[in-house]
């Protein structure tokens, strides 16, 4: 390894190619992001729809019981909020 004295200094070349290879990474990296983002957020929104289901006929089918009737309209309601969540979500990284 070379002391400091002898290391060679940085040219303002080196600088300029260190900045665009870098910039070339977080590009690469925000893409990556978004990706992954847009996967995640789809997954997501299946799990609510099948869900969604599952909850419609529990509701459906209950017709003594309104404690369960009770709970499966309020997992419904919370469900339905879901897709409006990720679309905020997506708009306020979509900036990054």
């Amino acid at each position: 390894m070379l002391s400091k004295e002898t290391q060679p200094k940085p040219t303002k070349n080196d600088t300029t190619k260190e900045r665009k290879r870098n910039r070339k990474e977080i590009e690469k990296f925000k893409k990556n992001f978004v990706r992954l983002q847009d996967k995640l957020t789809e997954n997501m929104l299946e799990m609510c729809t099948q869900s969604q289901l599952v909850i419609l006929m529990i509701i459906e089918s209950t017709t003594d019981n309104d404690g369960i009737l009770v709970e499966a309209l309020n997992l419904d309601d919370e469900l339905q909020q879901i897709p409006i969540l990720c679309v905020r979500r997506i708009l306020d990284v979509s900036d990054f």
